[in-house]
């Protein structure tokens, strides 16, 4: 009995006071200004929780300015470097402090330095990782959405993110990166498709005035040159509902709708009326017009609807309230076929050649045109 008690009595003699004893707040004031801060962390929570008062948590502050202070020095972060932070984060105080934060951002940026060009899947983990744990700052969710695979997360998900600073002055920088303006784009596309109504106040509940501005210069160049289908109708109601669409950009957008071939409606009687006043004002079909000669590719998606009869109808009174309009498409076709000009994203008039062999392309495109197109020998 005697030699146990020599043996346990010799070994507490031998060990560490670590290992024999907490530390105490003494001891946590000397390795701060040892600027020991990884043995400081190993220690913290010896102090009791009833002793954890304003000293404590000023330690603890000082603690994390060391830990970020000295990675931030480093010249590269290791896996082990990123562990601690992460540790540091679940501690309240140091999860809200502003330099921890700051300093936090410049440490994530250089670990992730080679995600760019290595587009390595640990960055996306990582990083999504981190925004779960982190205080989640606009400057924060810029960072981590630039690092993440936004195809490996859900719309929720991508939005949880991107509305950190959607809804404040932030988003003047952040809402104009590629990658942020094409997610806020496909949100707002599938949210106005479902929503149907009160489109002004969703704005003002999802999108800071600056991002709004953002979205309206984004929306006047998909009203022209649309990326998907839904683009143009969604520009439409966006610069609608925020009240910054010209008279011009309506009258091109309903001239548009019509000639994409659109189903039945509310909107398509709204264009097809719209077609109509037009043939009173000289003005605003000279200022439509001006917006289509700039296309790269010309609406005419109604020439091969199966039913034919729309798209007669459609061409025919487009030529009777517009008929500047159908004379540019016409001319557009000539110039490419004939090679006249150079047209660097290839045919304008996607569907020319059919118009051109259907039973109504004379009363669409004129004697003029069509006698161009017979002597071209486009005709087949």
């Amino acid at each position: 009995m005697m030699k146990i008690i020599s043996v346990v009595f010799f070994m507490l003699l031998m060990s560490p006071i670590s290992a024999r004893e907490n530390y105490t707040l003494k001891d946590l004031e000397s390795l701060i200004r040892q600027e020991n801060d990884e043995e400081f962390f190993d220690h913290i929570y010896d102090i009791r929780p009833s002793q954890r008062g304003e000293t404590w948590q000023s330690l603890v502050k000082k603690g994390s300015d060391l830990t970020s202070a000295r990675l931030l020095s480093l010249e590269k972060i290791n896996p082990s470097d990123l562990s601690k932070l992460q540790k540091l984060q679940k501690i309240s105080i140091i999860r809200d402090d502003d330099l921890f934060h700051a300093r936090l951002i410049d440490i994530l940026k250089k670990y992730f330095s080679d995600c760019s060009s290595k587009k390595s899947s640990r960055c996306h983990s990582e990083a999504y990782q981190f925004w779960i744990q982190t205080k989640q700052s606009p400057e924060m969710a810029g960072l981590i959405f630039d690092l993440i695979d936004k195809n490996k997360l859900t719309p929720k998900e991508q939005w949880g993110i991107i509305s950190k600073f959607t809804t404040n002055s932030a988003s003047e920088f952040l809402c104009q990166r590629p990658n942020v303006l094409e997610s806020i784009w496909e949100k707002i596309t599938l949210d106005l498709l479902l929503l149907k109504k009160d489109y002004l106040l969703y704005f003002d509940q999802n999108f800071h005035p600056q991002c709004q501005k953002i979205i309206l210069m984004e929306s006047s160049k998909r009203l022209l040159e649309p990326k998907s289908k839904s683009d143009r109708e969604i520009s439409y109601l966006v610069l609608k509902s925020l009240m910054k669409i010209s008279e011009t950009q309506k009258d091109f957008f309903y001239l548009a709708y019509l000639l994409d071939n659109p189903p039945r409606g509310d909107l398509f009687n709204y264009a097809w009326n719209n077609m109509i006043d037009l043939k009173k004002d000289a003005k605003r079909r000279e200022n439509a017009l001006s917006l289509f000669r700039n296309l790269s590719s010309f609406p005419d998606e109604i020439i091969t609807s199966v039913d034919q009869k729309k798209s007669k109808t459609i061409l025919v009174q487009m030529k009777e309230n517009f008929p500047e309009l159908l004379s540019l498409y016409g001319r557009l076709c000539l110039d490419y076929y004939l090679g006249k000009k150079q047209f660097p994203d290839g045919n304008p008039t996607a569907n020319c050649s059919k118009l051109i062999e259907s039973p109504y392309a004379l009363d669409v495109l004129g004697d003029h045109v069509m006698l161009e197109i017979k002597n071209a020998k486009l005709l087949k």
